[in-house]
């Protein structure tokens, strides 16, 4: 197992999840402080260095959808939710409110390491990725020039600008589920009208051009009911 080093803040109140997700977490190489409360949990956040937290969302007294608010007033720190829950709304209303990740109960110790590993990529990309080019598997975006290429000959492909601000919306928020209303709401503003089917309209024809294989595609993915997912 790879080693990570990162301060993991754990806000969740179930004794036995509470010792699992320190086991897993120091195995790893993390170090991990578990709290069982939102205000405990916005405390912490504000005195503890943290890099990540782990987010139950059936808490006692406030909810841990009131935790992801008060948070993203305080600080960028990546969420990923941990939670029983498994509706699309509930998926959906962490993820609007500014949750980075969703991971259903039960889960596998692998796949929550991978996403706490896709999470502190992202973390150091925001702070060293240069604003100029932008990439993801074989795609490369020109911001300056407007340009995309795809492939290992980088071939030159024209978007229409509705699909290059698809594009660049999902590649500067990569491995992050958008939902449908975000992405809506960041491409066409005041004027979108909440369907999700002018979106996925537009992804199909964004990966018509840019996925390899559209019929299979491995860049943009969709996370159903929820939105999308753009894989780097």
């Amino acid at each position: 197992m790879p080693n990570m080093s990162a301060n993991i803040l754990i806000i969740e109140d179930d004794p036995a999840m509470q010792s699992f997700l320190v086991t897993l977490c120091e195995s790893a190489g993390m170090s991990a402080r578990v709290v069982d409360s939102v205000d405990a949990g916005l405390k912490a956040l504000q005195t503890d260095m943290t890099d990540i937290c782990l987010l139950d969302l059936g808490l006692p007294g406030r909810s841990g959808h009131e935790f992801i608010s008060a948070a993203r007033t305080l600080s960028k720190v990546a969420i990923i939710v941990i939670s029983a829950r498994n509706t699309d709304f509930d998926k959906i209303t962490a993820l609007d409110a500014g949750a980075d990740d969703y991971v259903p109960k039960p889960f596998s110790s692998g796949e929550l390491l991978a996403r706490i590993r896709v999470a502190l990529r992202n973390g150091t990309r925001e702070i060293t990725a240069p604003e100029e080019i932008l990439r993801a598997q074989h795609v490369c975006v020109n911001l300056s020039s407007r340009q995309v290429c795809v492939g290992a000959e980088e071939v030159l492909v024209h978007l229409t600008p509705t699909e290059f601000n698809l594009l660049i919306l999902l590649m500067k928020h990569s491995n992050k589920v958008l939902t449908y209303r975000m992405i809506g709401q960041a491409i066409w503003g005041n004027a979108y009208s909440g369907s999700s089917e002018k979106i996925r309209v537009h992804i199909a024809q964004l990966r018509q051009k840019i996925e390899l294989n559209p019929s299979s595609p491995t860049i943009v993915i969709n996370e159903p009911g929820v939105g999308y997912r753009l894989v780097a």
